[in-house]
């Protein structure tokens, strides 16, 4: 059991910093109101380039939505890592805490990547300060759950893959 619990901690922390840092990146590619000169070189980026953004953010999407289901989800199979191994009361707490966000997620998941409805809305509409607010309760919630084996998370990689996209978008101009 022991050993399940720190491949479990080790398998989703892996996860859960990719799924950060995939939002971030969508996030970043899609809200930069706050620096009007990056927001025009973005921009103009994405319209020279349109086809290739477009495919980069439904990737980064679709790859955030996925890892954060798969952190949370039951697996009813004995031979799958899951959270609840580490500490079941711990990992519920947590979801029923986040219920909204992370049903919202699997309603995502469900409806748009891995089984399309036939009635779809227009777009998504991503609330990106609730996610922000769900990243700093996950990671306090991980740090909780990984003190039990003294495991220790990055989650700030961030910043250094917005300095190195905004290199990228220089030499796109």
């Amino acid at each position: 059991m022991k050993n399940n619990v720190k491949k479990a901690l080790q398998h989703f922390m892996l996860k859960i910093v990719d799924a950060k840092s995939d939002y971030s990146l969508f996030k970043y590619l899609r809200v930069s109101e706050n620096d009007q000169q990056k927001s025009e070189k973005i921009n103009k980026v994405k319209r020279n380039y349109g086809y290739f953004f477009n495919r980069i953010e439904n990737s980064l999407l679709t790859n955030f939505i996925l890892k954060i289901s798969h952190a949370f989800d039951i697996s009813n199979k004995k031979q799958s890592l899951s959270l609840y191994d580490v500490d079941h009361s711990l990992v519920e707490s947590f979801v029923l805490e986040n219920k909204i966000f992370l049903d919202s997620i699997k309603t995502l998941r469900n409806k748009k990547i891995c089984h399309y409805d036939k009635i779809q809305p227009e777009k998504i509409i991503f609330d990106f300060k609730r996610t922000d607010l769900f990243f700093q309760d996950l990671e306090i919630f991980y740090n909780k759950l990984s003190d039990i084996e003294n495991s220790t998370t990055l989650f700030n990689q961030n910043l250094d893959l917005e300095i190195e996209i905004d290199e990228i978008f220089d030499l796109l101009k």
